[in-house]
């Protein structure tokens, strides 16, 4: 095996992904491409910093990006770059965002909050064609299953994946040895 070297600067490029043989990395607030026998080439400039929540997705020519509690969609590396949400007390988590399309063959971001106040977090859907919010999941908090028996609860959504194999979305919850720490699956 051989390594090749993709950035010579004193302060490391972080890694975001790797499609196929390319990958995608992020320096000096931007985000530069790398494939094989070629220099690295930056494709944009964005107005976040990088943060250890960082996650890029990608789907077709659609590519997601969380930058702890903000996240943004383009049709490609090079943007533009919409915000499609924004919630200061959810920094998000890597693993909590996959793309999938509804029953009508639109594009939509499935994605979880990583709430740190104990309280109620949700799966989002940001459907693309119709720019779009809608809350897919509600997990109660702790006092309200403990208080009015409401379900399904959790303390923190940790990981949302898609089974590559059977398209299905897996959701782990967890923190707690009370019912709070779960997988959940769907299938649609």
């Amino acid at each position: 095996y051989y390594l090749n070297k993709c950035c010579h600067e004193l302060f490391a490029p972080q890694f975001m992904q790797s499609f196929n043989d390319t990958l995608v990395f992020w320096f000096h607030n931007s985000i530069f491409l790398k494939q094989p026998h070629c220099l690295p080439k930056r494709m944009c400039k964005l107005p976040v910093q990088y943060d250890e929540g960082m996650e890029l997705i990608k789907q077709g020519n659609l590519y997601a990006l969380r930058n702890g509690y903000r996240i943004f969609i383009s049709s490609g590396l090079r943007g533009p770059w919409k915000a499609v949400f924004e919630n200061p007390h959810s920094p998000g988590i890597r693993r909590s965002m996959v793309w999938t399309q509804n029953s009508f063959h639109e594009d939509e971001l499935l994605f979880s909050e990583y709430t740190t106040t104990w309280g109620r977090h949700h799966i989002y859907s940001y459907n693309v064609q119709q720019a779009r919010l809608d809350t897919l999941q509600t997990f109660f908090s702790q006092a309200e299953h403990d208080s009015l028996g409401l379900e399904p609860f959790a303390r923190h959504t940790h990981v949302m994946m898609k089974d590559p194999y059977t398209g299905f979305i897996f959701i782990g919850n967890g923190d707690g040895n009370d019912g709070s720490s779960a997988i959940y699956y769907s299938k649609d």
